[in-house]
């Protein structure tokens, strides 16, 4: 991967981000990335979901 795809997906991660902060979250955000495609995206919900367990959600 080049320097100009990593700046990408890291806007991207921040773009989420702040989705996350309006929405009353911590500005935590994410992306998973396979073969250069994006394969999941997602912002914190801790002060949403408080419940520690993490599963995965299609």
């Amino acid at each position: 991967m080049n320097l100009e795809f990593h700046k990408k997906m890291m806007r991207r991660a921040i773009e989420i981000a702040k989705r996350g902060i309006e929405r009353g979250q911590s500005p935590f955000g994410c992306v998973i990335v396979k073969d250069r495609e994006i394969i999941a995206e997602a912002h914190n919900t801790v002060l949403m979901d408080p419940d520690p367990h993490s599963s995965r959600r299609d």
